[in-house]
């Protein structure tokens, strides 16, 4: 067979015209119990002029026919998956965007929809002749059934806007750009800065536009795109209704502050008239329909202690004149904020773990002039917040994440994809070879302990939501199978379980020199006492207390520590 050379490279150039000419449109569009309103938004997608696009619907666990809905339409552009258990719409969002092929990313909330039939084009128009990275649009505000009762319009006419000056606009003044729906965003953006920040509760997609426009402008259309819903099931609303605006708010803008190049877009006078006049609170017009996270309230009872102690390692000195002075004025303590350990920005360490745990630990790790660390993260629960070892992956070392919620093991999995994941629990015999897992509402606290899962439940705040049955790996089986030698620093967090675990460890085959375990117990009462046989059988072992953050215990080994 001869090969017509010349012809295959006039169809790879045809190829890449039609690429640049014609890009992909990833429609993302999270759902979740929404069968009655789906319709139309789906309806409105595929209505589009422009067609070169792709509708990823990721549908999160519900309970309605909302399958039944989207496979009603027969359309090859539609994408369309289930996840098997319910992650929430911030994560279920984040799932939307690991799915988009394109090279624009469209989206849109499954009770909105496209009020009209040109707005991807124009939006493929605003992306290619204006280079921008985000673009949105005006909208139309419509209640439960459809009726319109506003028109909101940021700007009187298109234009071509600043990044930075945007950025800073939409932390100072509100969201002004909008939620999701009136928002498409270039790929190679989402790519530059990672997924919605799940910490979040109350306008993740405002702080994301925020570091998006950082490094990128903005263009806005000025006709009205989309409709957007406001009705009594959205996050905005409940946040209203149970006077959580307030706290939501201040927890956006220290979120917002701790990135120092946003800080930088502003003077101390203007930080300082923010925190005063406590203005960034979605406007009506501009609702984010962010479901809650109920272990968000689990993690700020046990991480008090560590926002008072690092917030202020992040902040710059004229940032923490700002917040002092705030607390004046309201007379709250909640951002209390004590001068930092040093002034000199060069300093300044950014830490993962839940009391700074990492950072303690790195200088242990530069003390013992290791040249490479591996670690294994027993409960490792998240790939970036609240991880003893997530600091170390980014310095482009390795090790084994066990993990049993298989919701965060899959995240895990996909964001840390140097390291061994385990979707299994750690044992302490080789005998018992599964056990119950407790998943709670707060998923801090899932843990394999009935007991403990059964204290939880009593406090009346956190419920034991499904119980699964999942494999346990001994954990000196575990270290054999992948420490040739040992790990370097074992992490552990169990809920309960962590001085099982540390009495089934076989040390004189397996001599990490680093342990970070969990030595207080969890109480909502102020009843939590810390676990004085952890810290006896360390030291039995050859370990001494390097450092206790409360929470969390370091624990080295003596005689690595006298070689150093």
């Amino acid at each position: 067979m001869i090969i017509d050379w010349e012809q295959v490279v006039r169809e790879q150039h045809k190829m890449a015209q039609e690429k640049t000419n014609n890009p992909l449109v990833s429609v993302c569009i999270p759902t979740y119990n929404y069968a009655h309103y789906l319709p139309e938004a789906i309806a409105s997608s595929l209505r589009q002029s422009y067609e070169h696009i792709e509708l990823i619907i990721v549908d999160d666990a519900s309970t309605d026919n909302s399958r039944q809905v989207v496979e009603s339409f027969a359309d090859s552009r539609i994408r369309f998956s289930v996840n098997p258990v319910r992650l929430g719409l911030v994560e279920n969002l984040n799932e939307t965007l690991s799915l988009a092929r394109g090279q624009f990313v469209k989206f849109l909330f499954a009770d909105d929809y496209f009020s009209a039939e040109t707005a991807i084009e124009h939006t493929v128009a605003a992306f290619s002749n204006q280079g921008v990275d985000l673009v949105f649009c005006s909208r139309i505000a419509i209640d439960a059934h459809g009726k319109q009762t506003y028109k909101y319009r940021p700007y009187s006419e298109s234009r071509r806007l600043s990044g930075q000056e945007e950025a800073k606009r939409c932390l100072k003044r509100g969201n002004h750009i909008g939620g999701p729906t009136c928002v498409a965003v270039r790929s190679d953006a989402l790519a530059r800065v990672g997924e919605f920040d799940t910490t979040l509760r109350f306008q993740p997609d405002q702080e994301m536009w925020i570091r998006i426009l950082l490094d990128g402008d903005a263009y806005f259309l000025a006709q009205p795109l989309v409709s957007v819903r406001e009705h009594e099931g959205s996050e905005t609303t409940r946040l209203v209704r149970a006077g959580q605006i307030q706290e939501e708010t201040k927890k956006l803008f220290a979120c917002c502050l701790r990135n120092k190049r946003i800080r930088c877009l502003f003077a101390e006078e203007e930080i300082r008239e923010m925190l005063e006049q406590n203005v960034h609170p979605a406007p009506p017009e501009s609702p984010c329909d962010v479901k809650p996270q109920p272990d968000e309230v689990a993690l700020a009872a046990k991480t008090l202690r560590r926002l008072k102690q690092l917030v202020p390692l992040m902040l710059k000195k004229p940032v923490r004149n700002a917040l002092n002075h705030y607390n004046n004025i309201h007379g709250s303590k909640q951002c209390e904020v004590k001068p930092p350990l040093f002034d000199n920005d060069v300093n300044h360490k950014v830490s993962y773990s839940q009391c700074g745990e990492d950072l303690i630990l790195s200088y242990i790790f530069d003390q013992l002039k290791l040249s490479e660390l591996t670690y294994l993260d027993i409960g490792a629960y998240d790939p970036f917040h609240f991880s003893n070892t997530y600091r170390f992956y980014r310095q482009g070392h390795h090790g084994v994440c066990v993990e049993p919620d298989p919701v965060q093991f899959a995240r895990i999995r996909r964001e840390r994809p140097r390291d061994t994941c385990l979707n299994a629990g750690i044992g302490g015999v080789a005998y018992v070879r599964h056990a119950d897992y407790y998943r709670m509402s707060a998923p801090t606290l899932n843990t394999f302990s009935r007991e403990e899962a059964t204290r939880y439940e009593s406090y009346g705040t956190y419920k034991i939501e499904e119980v699964i049955q999942l494999p346990l790996i001994p954990i000196n089986l575990v270290l054999e199978k992948h420490f040739p030698r040992r790990p370097n620093l074992v992490s552990l967090d169990v809920e309960g379980l962590d001085l099982e675990i540390v009495q089934s460890f076989d040390f004189s085959r397996f001599r990490p020199e680093m342990f970070c375990v969990e030595t207080l117990t969890y109480t909502e009462d102020n009843s939590e006492r810390k676990i004085p046989e952890i810290a006896e059988l360390m030291q039995s072992n050859g370990y001494f207390v390097y450092a206790d953050t409360y929470i969390n215990t370091i624990f080295v080994d003596s005689a690595a520590w006298q070689n150093r």
